[in-house]
């Protein structure tokens, strides 16, 4: 019983990382430094975002999902302000063929449209 007690804790503590978006930053990789445009700096980061739980549902029915899990989208300066570039969830998870690998990366497609949307309304 304590061990279920603490797998409900850690799960909680998991989806209220994950707030209200269902996505959480895993780790951002500065790449600005590295990248001249025009003979300038220019800014570009990628975040590796994604749902734990989400990555064990998935992994679960086939351990190779984790190779896309935690998700990435790039965020770069362009000519015409920011821009975002992400691989969709479905297209990266469909090629393992599972039905219940597919309705994770559906949710997954749904939340990062969301999350991204939102964050461009803020630009």
């Amino acid at each position: 019983m304590l061990r279920e007690n603490k797998v409900d804790e850690l799960r909680a503590a998991l989806e209220q990382l994950a707030g209200r978006d269902g996505l959480a930053i895993h780790y951002v990789a500065a790449h600005g430094d590295w990248l001249i445009l025009n003979g300038g700096r220019r800014n570009g980061v990628v975040y590796y975002i994604g749902n734990v739980l989400s990555a064990v549902q998935m992994t679960r029915q086939n351990f190779g999902a984790g190779l896309y899990a935690p998700l990435r989208v790039a965020v770069y300066e362009d000519a015409n302000g920011t821009a975002f570039e992400y691989d969709k969830p479905s297209t990266l998870f469909a090629q393992f063929h599972d039905p219940k690998i597919d309705d994770v990366a559906r949710s997954l497609d749904d939340r990062l449209a969301a999350l991204l949307a939102a964050v461009a309304r803020q630009d």
